[in-house]
């Protein structure tokens, strides 16, 4: 298997399909200005939608892959880049009826339920039983993830204003250059198809091994933190009531945000692929402990900024900090998903399953970290934000220090 094809495929994808959440809000506006009302809740409703089809699906569409008569999951992708992604996007470009556009969103979410767990089975399956190939191609998974993710939205700012909804439709080439991508990936065994199981059942039995049962509460809530910084952070940077005594409260403009989020995006990538070539030697639980730490020291270096009045010795500072601390903390997302890597190499039968899980587990902690969010940043800003993420620091700590579990290594494999 061609390992990097798949990993620039994986930043295309990501980043396509993060513009794309940009320039379809942006239309909305559009056809709101223009054309009919569209109120914000229904703005969040279609938001919402592509964000429950793609948690729900995960689960089935992975487990489906255990099992399909076909090369799966290069199969897979090339439909999910090639035909249904596209295929959504055209839709949405071409049409201002609500109900179409909510349509096509969800088949653009179904596709990203799909292509998830497929590549992350592949790029397992490419690491099975070497943990040092293991981290680092989980490493550079979330790097490419997090660019993508990232640079789509200033993408997708960048592109509406000389192209309109044109420029949902040209969001279709990074999705067929993927495929293109994908077309060159090759599977290290031959896929055989796997009995027919029961979804839940076998979901509830993957969740008890012993490894799963730990890693899962701390994955769990580390991604928390990523929900609650991006939806209630950025929006009280650049959008919230002015605080006394904040100076990251609501005083920032987006287009400088968007240089930070890149630049945050750079840095993080780079200790993710740092961490990834050291994690087999530091053990994945380990690198955990010492990310959280890191997770501490950003917030104590966001504390400093924000409560530093805007008084340039005091911002350097926080900022070096801040810098010093995002590279500590970095290793924790390819340690957890090295980690769930290796549950797909205890039960291979299940690869795909077990993969789908990394989107549920990660949509359901987006989700409860957009939730506690709402219940501190209007009251108390930026600094209830940073109190929060302190707070689920220390709940992740507590979770990845308690007593390993029976028959799970600790650290080195």
């Amino acid at each position: 298997m061609r390992t990097g094809q798949a990993l620039v495929a994986n930043t295309l994808v990501r980043l396509a399909g993060s513009a794309t959440g940009v320039l379809v809000t942006l239309y909305l506006g559009f056809i709101n200005r223009h054309l009919y009302h569209i109120g914000a809740g229904t703005v969040g409703l279609l938001a919402a939608i592509a964000y429950l089809v793609e948690l729900l699906a995960a689960l089935p569409l992975g487990a489906l892959s255990d099992r399909l008569p076909i090369p799966h999951p290069r199969t897979v992708l090339l439909v999910s880049t090639s035909l249904v992604s596209v295929l959504a996007l055209q839709v949405t470009a071409a049409s201002t009826d609500l109900h179409v556009i909510g349509l096509a969103r969800a088949l653009e979410a179904l596709a990203t339920a799909a292509s998830v767990p497929a590549l992350l089975a592949l790029l397992a399956a490419q690491a099975d039983r070497s943990p040092a190939l293991r981290g680092r191609l989980m490493a550079v998974f979330e790097a490419t993830t997090a660019l993508g993710l990232i640079a789509g939205p200033i993408v997708g700012s960048a592109l509406w204003d000389p192209m309109g909804r044109l420029g949902i439709a040209l969001m279709g080439l990074p999705y067929a250059a993927a495929a293109v991508l994908f077309l060159g990936v090759r599977e290290p065994e031959p896929h055989r198809p796997r009995p027919r199981v029961h979804l839940l059942r076998t979901a509830w039995q993957v969740l008890r091994l012993p490894a799963m049962r730990r890693i899962a509460p701390a994955w769990l809530v580390l991604n928390a933190v990523i929900g609650l910084w991006f939806t209630h952070a950025v929006y009280q940077m650049t959008s919230g009531q002015r605080m006394g005594g904040q100076f990251l409260q609501g005083t920032m403009p987006s287009g400088r945000l968007s240089v930070i989020l890149l630049l945050y995006a750079l840095t993080f990538s780079a200790g993710a692929v740092g961490w990834g070539g050291i994690l087999a030697r530091v053990g994945e639980w380990r690198t955990l402990r010492i990310a959280l730490l890191g997770m501490l020291g950003v917030c104590a270096s966001l504390f400093v900024i924000n409560h530093s009045g805007g008084h340039p010795a005091t911002l350097v500072f926080g900022v070096l900090l801040f810098v010093a601390c995002l590279l500590i903390e970095s290793g924790f997302a390819p340690a957890a998903v090295s980690s769930l890597a290796r549950v797909s190499d205890v039960q291979p039968e299940q690869r795909g399953l077990v993969m789908g899980l990394y989107s549920v587990i990660l949509g359901l902690g987006e989700a409860l970290g957009a939730g506690l969010g709402g219940l501190v940043a209007g009251r108390a800003g930026m600094d209830g934000i940073i109190g929060l993420t302190v707070a689920l620091a220390l709940v992740a700590s507590v979770l990845v220090v308690r007593r390993p579990v029976p028959g799970v290594p600790d650290e080195r494999p």
